[in-house]
């Protein structure tokens, strides 16, 4: 299987200029016209879906293959190792082909395989196992919003809504799951306020507690079907059910029973059914082994190894052979990528053919001279700005120039002075999605402000990328002399406006959480304010910038350790 996403779908689309006056605005005296169909337009889905279908039907001609589909920008084929049969990688290139023809962009980044495994349209089809799954971090997501709402006993109309609309689309791969969704959807009918608490029915609690079961033992049973159907009698599979005495079943020489609420059966435990249990709980651990973070990090780094493979017309089949890895770390080296970044890459590889049980590549005598080449070659030094006190100086009074109220500009403010003088990661304090439920950023919680003289914050890092584990650490940050850049008071003053709800520290007005690119795009504009350029700083600037004014404060080196969290000397090469 493989997939491709065009990129800026409907922006692809032209109007017409006799529809130019639909789509017009006026600004400070001026006229502007948009040009190419918009987001947000009733009709744009219908037009770019007639747009689709012509190109799924000329990829379809060119490889004479039905197996080829789409959904909106989403393209999706299915091809076979069968002789005879169009293999995969023939009908994935000639969609590459009919899109570079017409002048269609693919999205970079968002292309896999060919392969056995991937996710289209949230869910991962697996062809080997037959198997439709809902993603690992989708799964979680939604268990942790389970939770959250039958502890609380009581939600708003949105949350559950948004509940409802997650199980919705997980019913796809959990297909028993749907019956259980009715008196959720109960809970919402002739609700006109999104924001207007429920009180979560008995009914519904218990509907809750099925799914949670559902989500932990039946993600993944959901079997693709196959083109030809079989009858009870060909596989030897007779079923029976009743509410007073219970059901069993009978599948080629095995039975399974279990009493119903009056019932007098003998329990029976399916060994199959205990086998799928233990291969469920096998790939929940496999999920949890690998952060969130470095999950994302991995997957950019492989989609990054299979654009360069298609770039360079390389066979796309897996295991990858050494020889091309090889030349993709000198692509990267002469792309001018830092040794972490090339390392990161070869690791991903690495992981991948591990998890797939195939023999590692990477592990070869050339690669590991290679990584050690790059890691003496001084022209692949980490080139990001430190975001030093005096650039900080410069940039607190410019936030409130470059945000839209005074409450997000005291937000930023904070934020921007948490990060230098706690040392942070910029993923300790922000989502990083607008709707992400995460228990790793900040929550109000972690932050306590003493009233006493001398005032200080104490901060609690509940888990980070050097504590895995989550034994948490707590960081004390005392005041400033300089009130503008006075960490303390700056979150004061936020805390006394921020709406007085649960969950993520810096969140918005609406209570949605501060995201990455958010807090990226802010500290762009103001380093572009102050004549800075943006693209020599990062969100790690400030954590480089912390490191780098301690140092030449002239604070020990076991204390820079300790204040950034670091476990070993890697601290050096923070200091610029």
């Amino acid at each position: 299987m493989a997939k491709e996403d065009i990129e800026s779908a409907f922006r692809l689309l032209p109007i017409h200029p006799d529809d130019f006056e639909l789509l017009g605005v006026k600004f400070e005296g001026k006229y502007y016209v948009d040009k190419c169909l918009p987001m947000g337009v009733r009709c744009a889905p219908a037009y770019f879906e007639t747009f689709s279908t012509f190109l799924e039907y000329c990829a379809r001609r060119q490889s004479q293959c039905e197996n080829i589909i789409h959904y909106v920008d989403d393209f999706l084929c299915v091809g076979s190792t069968q002789k005879g049969r169009v293999p995969c990688y023939k009908m994935i290139q000639a969609l590459r082909d009919v899109c570079t023809d017409l002048g269609v962009p693919l999205a970079k980044g968002k292309s896999e395989g060919p392969t056995t495994c991937l996710t289209f349209l949230g869910l991962e089809l697996d062809s080997v196992k037959m198997q439709v799954r809902v993603p690992l971090e989708k799964i979680q997501v939604i268990t942790r919003k389970i939770n959250k709402t039958r502890s609380a006993k009581l939600a708003t109309v949105k949350e559950i809504q948004s509940i409802v609309g997650m199980l919705n689309f997980i019913c796809r791969a959990v297909r028993p799951g749907r019956v259980f969704l009715r008196r959720l959807i109960d809970m919402t009918k002739g609700q006109t306020r999104g924001d207007k608490q429920v009180v979560l029915s008995e009914g519904a609690n218990e509907d809750l507690g099925v799914w949670l079961e559902f989500l932990e033992g039946y993600n993944g049973v959901s079997v693709i079907p196959q083109e030809e159907w079989v009858t009870d009698e060909d596989i030897d599979l007779y079923t029976d059910a009743s509410g007073e005495i219970g059901y069993g079943g009978y599948l080629n020489g095995r039975s399974l029973q279990e009493t119903g609420p009056n019932g007098s059966g003998t329990p029976y435990s399916s060994s199959s059914r205990d086998m799928a249990d233990l291969a469920q709980e096998a790939h929940r651990l496999l999920g949890q082994a690998l952060a969130e973070g470095s999950h994302r990090a991995y997957q950019r780094a492989v989609n990054a190894f299979q654009e360069f493979r298609r770039d360079h017309h390389l066979d796309l089949s897996w295991p990858a052979p050494t020889t091309q890895i090889i030349s993709f770390i000198a692509f990267l080296s002469i792309r001018g990528k830092a040794t972490s970044t090339i390392s990161l890459h070869v690791a991903a590889l690495s992981y991948m053919h591990k998890m797939h049980g195939w023999a590692d590549p990477t592990d070869h005598f050339v690669i590991k001279k290679l990584q050690e080449g790059s890691r003496r070659d001084k022209k692949k030094g980490d080139d990001r700005r430190p975001i030093t006190q005096d650039l900080l100086k410069r940039m607190i009074p410019i936030v409130r120039l470059v945000c839209k109220s005074q409450y997000e500009a005291i937000m930023f403010r904070a934020a921007f002075l948490l990060a230098f003088f706690g040392f942070l990661r910029v993923g300790e304090f922000t989502a990083q999605q607008k709707h992400e439920i995460t228990d790793k950023a900040l929550i109000r919680d972690d932050i306590q402000i003493t009233q006493t003289p001398g005032q200080f914050m104490l901060i609690r890092i509940r888990q980070s990328k050097t504590d895995q584990y989550g034994q948490a650490t707590t960081l004390r940050i005392g005041e400033n002399e300089n009130k503008e850049i006075c960490p303390v008071s700056n979150m004061t003053a936020f805390l006394q406006l921020r709406p007085p709800m649960k969950g993520p520290l810096f969140c918005h007005t609406s209570g949605s959480p501060l995201t990455r690119y958010q807090f990226s795009a802010v500290l762009r504009k103001v380093l572009a304010c102050i004549g800075a350029n943006p693209s020599h700083y990062g969100t790690h600037s400030f954590r480089i910038g912390a490191a780098t004014t301690a140092a030449m404060e002239g604070v020990p080196g076991e204390q820079i350790m300790a204040m950034g969290r670091w476990c070993t000397d890697v601290y050096r090469r923070y200091i610029r």
